[in-house]
């Protein structure tokens, strides 16, 4: 090797250095790994975390989200299967409301059109589009009928729900979002 070559590898290692793949790209290959599918459609990967693919920041799924999850009736649900014609209610840190009704497999999404100030109008489809990014903390409740389930805390950042409600409870995880307790 002559110094010419040596010269060029600092260069070189700074350019292998910086290629690689990015934090949204890695999380949507592990997704994928463990099931998630991109066919497009409202029903696809409910339990799911949507906004790591459908973020403002990274969308491989082009819709973007302001706010999106499943809801289950029981939290032994199966993770496929959410709840159909749940009510999310969610009111933002300056009072602006929202309902979004989830569809057939629980999933409902939220995205933002415009520069409206309208307040969200419920869907069949699970998805409703709003004229403004809510602004947080948001205060969440899901109702279906007489059933009223709501959030303990603040959502103080999430856009996914999923990001905090993946799957079974555990150390990283507060379980899914569900409407009745196992065995009601």
């Amino acid at each position: 090797m002559n110094v010419r070559s040596l010269l060029w590898l600092p260069f070189a290692l700074a350019a292998v250095g910086c290629i690689g793949t990015r934090p949204e790209q890695a999380r949507y290959d592990e997704l994928r790994r463990l099931g998630a599918d991109d066919d497009g459609d409202e029903e696809h990967n409910p339990g799911y975390p949507c906004v790591d693919c459908h973020g403002r920041d990274y969308a491989p799924g082009d819709d973007v989200f302001a706010l999106a999850g499943t809801v289950y009736l029981r939290a032994s649900d199966p993770y496929e299967r959410g709840l159909a014609g749940a009510v999310v209610h969610v009111r933002d840190a300056e009072g602006r409301e929202l309902e979004v009704v989830s569809n057939e497999v629980g999933n409902f999404m939220v995205s933002v059109e415009g520069g409206e100030e309208d307040e969200g109008e419920g869907s069949e489809e699970g998805e409703i589009e709003i004229g403004w990014w809510p602004t947080y903390p948001l205060e969440v409740w899901v109702t279906q009928g007489e059933l009223e389930q709501r959030m303990e805390t603040l959502i103080e950042r999430e856009e996914s729900c999923a990001h905090c409600h993946w799957r079974d409870p555990s150390a990283t995880s507060v379980g899914r979002i569900y409407l009745m307790e196992d065995g009601t």
